[in-house]
């Protein structure tokens, strides 16, 4: 099994979903990295 497979595995369905309906509202990636770092301080 490759990096990648093990990592999409260990993903939390939650978070998956989340990350992908911000990214249907028009939230860039980078948006979302500023979200979640400020979110978390």
């Amino acid at each position: 099994m490759n990096n990648v497979s093990m990592k999409a595995e260990s993903l939390d369905q939650d978070w998956v979903d989340l990350i992908l309906a911000a990214l249907e509202m028009g939230m860039s990636v980078q948006e979302i990295r500023e979200f979640l770092h400020t979110s978390q301080s």
